[in-house]
């Protein structure tokens, strides 16, 4: 009835985030519980604020020889360090908020062998604004089968607040795909697979700040890295028709490359959203677009140095 489940926790250069991360997995209220850090990190900062873990029975630490990358240390985590029948995997800089998440995901494993993820709500934390915002994704225990999630295209419960079959995701060659996609990838694939559980409650939080790679990565290289869309795509074509999977693959399209739009637009870069509109235009809005760049333009013509300039001003 209590089987052990594995809290993986990957990090690269987080030391003043991690102490946060491990000690909420320390506070879960489930008994059989392992923490398992891997750490890709440049330097011992990390090593050193952990330091007074580490004789923990249900813990334990590993620094990487090189940096090997996010996906690549996921994959050492799932595959290689981690004993769990059930598994979840937290970057360094989140952490749990509900000490009961991995007792409550356990107790629907235990009630259907069928269930293969339990995923919940999120709180996203603005560490510049110092705001929280938080998303739940049902207001009841929604219990569905996966493949409805391509019927009524909606988005994955969060990567951080999945708990999932450890066995069956190496079977299905999880964090097989180069991109920061590559945890959605893997988890649209393993709802295929059986019946999915979300809860209503907040488990975790995700810490958006400066530093975080979803969104200081190259703009052309996240366009680029949109195929793990279609990689869902070809291995959902065993399991449902044509139609709804393309259905399903412009639902994706749209969504990711209308939030790739809205990072670029906060930083209100022309050229750089005028790239976006002609690499997508088949998913965002060209009129609502266009006169958003139009805006942005004027504003920055009726910037006073750039005024000053036109009138000679300035040399």
């Amino acid at each position: 009835m209590y089987p052990l489940v594995t809290v993986m926790i990957a990090t690269y250069n987080q030391s003043k985030y991690i102490l946060q991360a491990v000690e909420s997995a320390l506070n879960q209220d489930y008994s059989n519980i392992e923490i398992i850090v891997s750490d890709d990190s440049l330097n011992d900062d990390t090593k050193i604020v952990l330091e007074k873990y580490v004789n923990f029975k249900n813990f334990a630490y590993y620094k990487n020889d090189k940096n090997i990358g996010r996906i690549k240390n996921y994959r050492k985590l799932l595959y290689d360090l981690s004993n769990g029948k059930y598994v979840i995997m937290l970057d360094g800089d989140d952490f749990f908020i509900d000490n009961r998440h991995i007792s409550k995901a356990v107790s629907f494993f235990n009630k259907d062998e069928k269930i293969v993820v339990v995923g919940a709500g999120i709180n996203f934390f603005y560490e510049k604004d110092n705001f929280n915002k938080e998303l739940k994704i049902t207001e009841a225990n929604h219990i569905f089968e996966g493949k409805d999630i391509f019927k009524v295209p909606q988005f994955l419960a969060n990567h951080q607040t999945s708990i999932y079959n450890r066995k069956l995701a190496c079977e299905l060659d999880f964090y097989r795909h180069p991109s920061m996609g590559s945890d959605s990838e893997s988890l649209f694939r393993l709802y295929l697979r059986g019946r999915v559980v979300y809860l209503p409650s907040i488990s975790s939080t995700w810490r958006i700040h400066e530093e975080n790679t979803t969104f200081i990565r190259d703009i052309k290289l996240q366009i680029k890295e949109l195929d793990f869309i279609d990689s869902i795509a070809f291995d959902a074509m065993a399991f449902l028709n044509p139609i709804i999977i393309n259905k399903w693959k412009k639902f994706m399209y749209q969504a990711m490359a209308n939030h790739i739009y809205s990072i670029v637009l906060k930083s209100k870069d022309i050229k750089l959203l005028i790239f976006i509109q002609i690499k997508l235009f088949e998913y965002i809005s060209v009129k609502k677009n266009a006169k958003q760049i139009l805006r942005i333009l004027k504003e920055k013509l009726n910037d006073s140095s750039i005024t000053e300039c036109i009138h000679g001003k300035r040399s």
